[in-house]
């Protein structure tokens, strides 16, 4: 049976989310985990008086071809390994897609194995690249410009011209961004921002673990910004571990660089007919929606 209202059970929860991400640093686990979890929409499935599957839902407000819209957002997805191959994991995606469909758009996941979704309607709509670049090459750049302090507006200002190259995006505001800032404050995570006289061009936020970096998001304006702040945070590490859109054309500024496919963004189309209304077209699922898109798509969820 599928329960909601899961605050008495959030510490179990992130015991099973643990397990089910070995390779993820716990520390961006955490910082992740304290950011997007929802009781009141996180699904999950008790048994044998333990929590044996979850999924968080969360939702957004996404550019898409000049109107905003609601859409839904899939994410934390687990299962003990004692109950795997019991359907477990379909049971919550069957609920989560049948709410989403009454009240959003788009439901979009971030996954690395496609396949497992595609039954469940999602279509792979965006994948990125993955650089590993090493702390010596980074620090040839100066990192003269970049400062640890920034405010909300100011950071919401930068978003905003750093999108406008873009679509499929999330919207963001200075509330957004207070609570980054204040969640970072608190955190395991870092910021650091790149100025030109006096005016925000840049910011990278990022995790150090074991001797490398690992940058989480970084929004850029120029080379000369994106070179910078990446110096400055690779001045006591070994590399840093960099994931980007697929229009980032990095290895244009760091040579060496050998870009790997990372993480792919799958959606499902949740009313087809309202969208080929809404933009006069006739799609049959998401990827034939997000083939509309005029501009390189940047799409990251924090």
């Amino acid at each position: 049976m599928i329960s909601r209202g899961a605050r008495e059970r959030e510490a179990e929860i992130f015991q099973l989310l643990e397990k089910s991400y070995p390779n993820m640093p716990r520390r961006l686990l955490e910082s992740l985990f304290r950011h997007r979890f929802d009781p009141q929409r996180c699904l999950y499935i008790a048994q044998d008086g333990k929590v044996i599957a979850t999924l968080q839902m969360t939702i957004a407000q996404m550019r898409f071809r000049g109107y905003c819209l609601e859409v839904a957002c899939f994410d934390q997805i687990a299962t003990a390994p004692d109950y795997r191959r019991r359907h477990k994991m379909r049971e919550l995606l069957q609920a989560a897609n049948d709410e989403a469909s009454h009240n959003q758009l788009f439901s979009l996941m971030y996954v690395m194995n496609p396949r497992l979704f595609e039954r469940y309607g999602f279509k792979t709509v965006h994948t990125s690249k993955r650089y590993l670049l090493a702390g010596e090459e980074c620090r040839r750049n100066s990192c003269a410009n970049v400062r640890d302090k920034a405010d909300s507006e100011q950071m919401s200002a930068l978003y905003q011209r750093f999108i406008s190259r873009f679509d499929g995006c999330f919207l963001r505001d200075a509330a957004y961004y207070d609570d980054l800032l204040q969640r970072v404050s608190k955190g395991s995570e870092h910021l650091c921002f790149y100025y030109e006289n006096d005016t925000l061009m840049g910011y990278c936020l990022y995790l150090i673990e074991h001797q490398e970096v690992r940058v989480i998001e970084i929004v850029y304006l120029d080379s000369r910004s994106l070179k910078q702040m990446l110096s400055y945070v690779a001045q006591k590490v070994n590399g840093v571990l960099l994931v980007v859109s697929k229009a980032e054309k990095i290895e244009r500024i760091f040579p060496f660089a050998i870009p790997r496919r990372e993480a792919y963004l799958m959606a499902r189309l949740n009313n087809i007919a309202l969208f080929n209304k809404l933009y006069n077209c006739n799609v049959r699922h998401a990827a034939d929606a997000f083939e509309l898109l005029h501009k390189p798509m940047w799409n990251h969820h924090l």
